[in-house]
């Protein structure tokens, strides 16, 4: 409720004029109005889409830590350095899915050191999308080779790239929505870096996640 009232001030909007029937502009429902309000906040929309991977039925939304929603919600860059198993890795899906899924003819990349490091990535959004049809009939290509991307319905284009020795699978790769590197402490060599940032046209958010090694 606390979340809902503070879209309905963004909107300058009040309950009792959704009591009448009166939403703002271009609004003609209830139901659209709340599914706007879902799909502008990340958190909403992951635990009204996603679901949670460690429940067996996978029926549950899915989980955040409080520092992940605060995380999530932050719309600019971010560096975070953390220690292992804080939940990187869920929250990377979680904000890859959100973007993908909102964002109308967007891109974005997910880029790591090598390949086995953003498979786990790959796995979680495919798993999400078995476990929600919703979400699995957006989906409308899914190329492997040479590397991953996914295309979905709303034109997005979602890249997976690993970052090897010089950062040259980020090479030919323009993403206007979100740039996402993980394990990046392990890249070393500054052409893996040069390349990765080359890739973001502007406006582009990068979000950079490790465990640092002090480098």
């Amino acid at each position: 409720q606390e979340i809902f009232e503070l879209w309905l001030e963004t909107w300058d909007w009040t309950y009792h004029q959704l009591s009448r029937d009166e939403f703002p502009e271009p609004f003609t429902s209830m139901d659209e109005f709340q599914l706007a309000c879902i799909c502008a906040d990340p958190i909403l929309w992951c635990q009204a889409f996603l679901r949670e991977p460690e429940d067996p039925d996978h029926q549950d939304p899915y989980n955040f830590w409080d520092y992940q929603k605060e995380s999530i919600r932050y719309p600019g860059h971010t560096i975070h350095k953390c220690g292992s198993e804080v939940g990187k890795t869920r929250e990377i899906i979680a904000w890859c899915m959100h973007k993908a899924y909102t964002t109308i003819n967007g891109s974005g990349m997910n880029g790591a050191p090598q390949q086995t490091h953003i498979e786990e990535i790959i796995e979680g959004m495919l798993d999400q999308m078995e476990f929600n049809p919703v979400l699995g009939k957006a989906l409308i290509k899914y190329k492997k080779h040479p590397h991953h991307t996914f295309y979905f319905s709303n034109r997005f284009k979602l890249y997976f790239r690993p970052s090897g020795f010089d950062g040259e699978a980020y090479r030919g790769v323009h993403v206007r929505t979100f740039a996402i590197k993980d394990e990046a402490a392990k890249d070393k060599n500054k052409k893996q870096w040069s390349e990765f940032w080359r890739a973001m046209k502007p406006g582009c958010i990068g979000r950079i996640y490790s465990v640092p090694d002090g480098d």
